[in-house]
């Protein structure tokens, strides 16, 4: 049996790596840290904390964090702006919810949405930007813009505000042809 060779005269908070395992010192001993995992090409962090401020979260940095390829997140959160990203898949001319959030956390949504319709050369896609506002009487205010097509628009959109204060915007396709539709929306804190 090997040795750990941990370091002495730890401080608390200290760590140290040993193989595969990150060992903490507690300020009485060293304790082998469970909510994270290191090799040599990976950090896995399994805590499940969600993060609502630069202070909470599973994993916290104090200082800057450098990354030299991609991000990969379902949201972003920058100080009060939040880029949440989604996809859904229509096979139906009904009028589907393909989001929603509350109007507490985010008085309204600028989104970026794509619509992807069939495969090969008879494919069709659309992109629009559409911007949505609530006020306090449950009003929707909705501007439908940028909208470029390689056949023609595949559907149409639409919201509403509910006594729940949760906004949601829809999406009715013109034809039950199968339509991925990929959503970036961008929310300022209310």
């Amino acid at each position: 049996m090997s040795l750990l060779n941990l370091p002495t005269n730890p401080t608390t908070g200290t760590t140290a790596i040993v193989g595969t395992k990150n060992y903490v010192w507690n300020g009485n001993a060293w304790i082998v840290a469970s909510n994270y995992l290191f090799t040599s090409t990976f950090i896995t962090v399994t805590g499940t904390v969600d993060s609502t401020s630069t202070t909470t979260g599973s994993l916290l940095v104090a200082g800057g964090v450098g990354v030299g390829k991609r991000i990969s997140c379902e949201s972003l959160r920058i100080q009060d702006v939040l880029f949440e990203s989604s996809s859904i898949s229509v096979t139906t001319t009904a009028t589907t919810e393909i989001d929603a959030f509350s109007i507490d956390e985010y008085r309204g949504a600028k989104y970026l949405i794509q619509i992807d319709e069939g495969t090969g050369p008879t494919a069709d896609f659309e992109m629009i930007e559409i911007i949505l506002v609530g006020d306090n009487q449950g009003t929707v205010y909705a501007t439908e813009y940028g909208v470029t097509t390689s056949g023609g628009e595949l559907g149409d959109f639409s919201a509403d505000l509910l006594i729940d204060n949760v906004m949601r915007l829809y999406f009715q396709a013109f034809t039950s042809t199968n339509k991925v539709i990929k959503l970036l929306r961008t929310g300022i804190a209310a």
